[in-house]
């Protein structure tokens, strides 16, 4: 008994720190939004990576290269339909001005999903000499995948700016689970074409309607408190956001995008799903942590920088330790690749464990930037921005045409892309690094 004291007193000891170590996680309301938006994060991340191999079996290559069209081009112009006002709602301190923001950006999504329908509807004609049948049946489509889409991305400006963490985790929990559902049920049953097109349209449709539902009940809607002036002055205050910021957003997605629609044109539909299973697959765990990290992050580095305060440690803390927690990860996944995409979903799925294995760096890299973009937007730097994304977005439409053109091999061409990702990216961390030392809100 005399012996076994120490012991029992040792493992109290282990048990007080546990308790203060999940205490303190309690107080640390940072770390505690990071990880409410994780759980989301993690679980519709969860169930699109279980529903894949599903899928994978249920859709072919050249099926996930069409949705990988469609998801492309919904992408592009649903990234840049609110004019990016939503940025701006983090900014203001006086409601009447957030509330402002936020249907002023409501607006602006409506108005560009109209547009987007007009130009279908004139140039459909044109359309159609270069397009396949599935290409031309979602094309009409597309307006209420960017209007949904869209509006989501809003209203989950806005819940961050309101703190509703809780709900916003949900929110992307329902998304996923909603969408695959739909996906595997249309698939499956064989209801109709376009199964992965209509699955991710129910899904955001569902997430959009639930979302706007909890902001409501938590009374977070005030629309008294906007008017037509209030919209107008807002809208000249931040006109920076759609002056700048839309088109290096626009450069931004269209950049992401671009290997999806030049890997169909250059080479094959079934190239372009190949790349995007890969791309699924390996950005799965990495948007679980990047993103909800990036949402919280601009959270506090934007009261910071409101407060006078400078954000450089925040900045270096969040990069750092988002490097620190994926390298093993990333090691690992590089290795086992392959093997993961031929047993997992099939071994007509192993050229996008090669493609994994090739993108893996750049994907990296772009794993820790969240608190570089993020940052672009606090420090002012939008002009950057957009000079930033212009030769970016310049640069991978040149390297992929050329290797194409060189080289006529998927291989070399995704090679030469993964390595122009890795010098933009590896720039812009340390661009923003040094700009975080020295500009303070005055």
């Amino acid at each position: 008994m005399v012996t076994s004291f120490p012991i029992f007193a040792h493992e109290i000891s282990n048990l007080q720190v546990f308790v203060s170590y999940f205490d303190n996680i309690k107080k640390n309301t940072f770390v505690l939004n990071i990880l409410t938006l994780i759980s989301g994060t993690a679980i519709s991340q969860g169930i699109l990576f279980a529903a894949t191999p599903f899928l994978s079996r249920i859709f072919s290559p050249e099926d996930f290269g069409v949705f990988s069209i469609y998801a492309a081009t919904v992408s592009i112009i649903a990234s840049v339909a609110s004019w990016k006002y939503e940025l701006a709602i983090m900014l203001p301190e006086k409601e009447k001005d957030v509330q402002a923001l936020f249907v002023l950006s409501m607006l602006a999504t409506l108005a560009t999903a109209i547009v987007v329908f007009l130009l279908i509807l004139v140039f459909r004609p044109l359309l159609v000499q270069y397009a396949t049948d599935q290409i031309n049946i979602f094309i009409w489509i597309v307006p209420l995948g960017v209007l949904f889409a869209g509006w989501l991305q809003v209203l989950i400006s806005f819940g961050t700016k309101k703190k509703i963490f809780r709900s916003i985790s949900i929110t992307r929990a329902s998304q996923a689970a909603s969408g695959v559902g739909f996906q595997g049920a249309i698939g499956g049953f064989k209801l109709f074409s376009l199964g992965l097109v209509w699955g991710k349209l129910a899904g955001d449709i569902i997430a959009f309607f639930y979302l706007i539902i909890a902001l409501t009940r938590k009374q977070c809607i005030h629309m008294k408190t906007v008017s037509r002036e209030g919209i107008q002055v807002n809208a000249r205050k931040y006109k920076d956001f759609p002056r700048y910021q839309s088109f290096a957003q626009l450069l931004s997605s269209l950049s992401q995008n671009v290997p999806y629609l030049m890997f169909s044109g250059l080479f094959s539909t079934e190239m372009a799903g190949f790349y995007m299973m890969s791309i699924r697959v390996l950005h799965a765990p990495t948007s679980l942590i990047a993103r909800s990290t990036k949402e919280v992050y601009y959270q506090k580095a934007a009261a910071l920088f409101a407060e006078g305060k400078s954000i450089h440690k925040l900045f270096k803390k969040t990069t750092f330790g988002l490097a620190k927690l994926g390298f093993i990860p990333f090691v690992l996944f590089g290795i086992f690749s392959v093997w993961i995409f031929s047993f997992v979903f099939g071994q007509e799925w192993e050229t996008s464990g090669i493609y994994a294995q090739i993108i893996l760096p750049w994907s990296f890299l772009g794993f820790m930037n969240p608190p570089s973009t993020a940052s672009l937007y606090i420090l002012g730097l939008q002009k950057f921005s957009l000079k930033y994304e212009t030769s970016l977005v310049i640069s991978r439409v040149l390297v992929i045409y050329l290797a194409f053109t060189l080289f006529n091999d998927d291989l070399v061409t995704l090679l030469s892309y993964s390595i122009l990702g890795i010098l933009f990216n590896a720039f812009l961390i340390v661009y923003c690094f040094r700009k975080s030392k020295t500009i303070i809100n005055q």
